[in-house]
């Protein structure tokens, strides 16, 4: 026995794929078994099991469902030569060594396989070379070809934006801005602030927020009590403060990361495998930045120079999201070069504008719910209420962010 998976069988860019004995988990995120850089797949789609008695697949709440040859599935047993589906892409499971033909279902008919050769010439430059009409954000220097964003492995949350080519593996880099055709994304950027405002509450999305904000009210309390106690509790301080500000600056990359990738769906809360690297290294970027941008003014607030504090802190508050751009999408502080983020302001003067009102803006929010709150004469209520606003003001900040490298990133390179 000898199963496989083949992703997009008959095309020019399959790939075969050998799972484990157990459970393989596939789906669009990086974290999974088996990643598959495509919109049409879930974060979490299926998992495939791999047992002496058989093999058997299961749909994990995807949003677009697993189909079995061209059957909507839940859970189902596997055969030698079955097609599944995942969204849109289509697969081939094979057990042994040879395959006989697996046609596609009469009910649901898969579209044939593109004819391309195997050293195709673009038809247009800046064209993806495997889908025809999509525009080429990545170029593999090993296969030389322009790729589209389904064609490399995406960025995420928790790593570094380089994308990698789904055949070689090789580091993509990106073309060149003339080669980008315009209307990328469609819709206005003012379409993408609006819709910034609905996309926190989108299915579930309240549920989640919610989930969330009880989460952090638990560390807040714990940090209130351990405030009160010796230097053991300080430590214990100390600790909560790094998963409080970890946790949610790893959430606000991860949304920063599917928005910028073109992902209309509401990243999950962050794994916490590592303590240190999961939530010390957010925690770390978080405070960097605070200090990068607003620390220079706050000291000189502090030592009675307060025009100049005040026009120095308006300075950093004003540069401060495009940090955070930076480092969510290089996963590094490495990212805060000064001269970059000026330049890349420099090429979205006005959508960047619109984005910085808009931070300045939440924070205003924030700030303003953080002395009306806690009037509320309800226990636990009033800090409850608090983190539901700020984890739906952050996650707006964030998509809006996201967005505007999304739909001018071309201007980023």
């Amino acid at each position: 026995m000898n199963p496989r998976l083949v992703i997009g069988p008959g095309s020019p860019a399959s790939r075969e794929i050998c799972l484990a004995p157990g459970i393989s988990r596939i789906g669009r995120n990086a974290d999974n078994d088996l990643a598959i850089a495509d919109p049409s797949v879930s974060r979490y789609h299926c998992e495939i099991t791999i047992e002496p008695t058989g093999c058997k697949v299961r749909d994990l709440d995807s949003s677009n469902g697993t189909f079995l040859d061209g059957l909507p599935i839940r859970d189902a047993r596997l055969e030698h030569g079955q097609r599944l589906r995942l969204g849109s892409v289509d697969c081939l499971f094979l057990l042994h060594e040879s395959a006989p033909p697996a046609p596609a279902p009469a009910q649901i008919p898969l579209p044939p396989p593109i004819a391309m050769p195997l050293d195709p010439a673009p038809s247009a430059p800046g064209m993806c070379e495997f889908h025809p009409g999509e525009m080429a954000d990545w170029i593999c220097p090993q296969c030389g070809y322009e790729l589209c964003g389904a064609c490399v492995e995406p960025p995420r949350a928790g790593r570094s934006i380089h994308p990698t080519c789904l055949r070689c593996q090789s580091i993509c880099r990106r073309t060149r801005p003339s080669a980008l055709p315009p209307g990328a994304a469609q819709g206005s950027f003012w379409q993408d602030v609006a819709g910034s405002f609905a996309y926190p509450l989108q299915k579930q999305g309240a549920v989640f927020l919610f989930s969330g904000a009880l989460f952090l009210s638990v560390i807040g309390a714990a940090g209130y009590l351990a405030s009160y106690a010796s230097l053991l509790g300080l430590l214990a301080l100390l600790i909560l403060a790094i998963f409080n500000f970890g946790f949610l600056f790893a959430y606000m990359k991860s949304v920063i990361a599917v928005s910028s990738n073109g992902d209309d769906t509401l990243p999950g809360w962050p794994e916490i495998t590592d303590f240190w690297g999961d939530l010390g290294g957010p925690f770390l970027q978080f405070l960097v930045l605070h200090i990068l941008f607003l620390g220079p003014g706050v000291v000189l607030i502090r030592h009675d120079y307060a025009i100049a504090g005040w026009t120095v802190a308006g300075i950093g508050m004003f540069l401060l999201p495009m940090g955070f751009l930076a480092v969510a999408l290089t996963d590094s502080l490495a990212g805060l070069n000064p001269v970059a983020i000026v330049s890349w302001i420099f090429r979205v003067p006005g959508p960047y504008l619109v984005a910085s009102l808009f931070f300045l803006a939440m924070y205003g929010l924030r700030y303003g719910c953080e002395w009306i709150i806690p009037q509320i004469p309800v226990p636990f209520l009033p800090g409850l209420l608090f983190n539901f606003i700020l984890l739906y003001g952050l996650t707006v900040q964030m998509r809006v962010l996201g967005r505007m490298y999304y739909r001018y990133r071309h201007r980023f390179v």
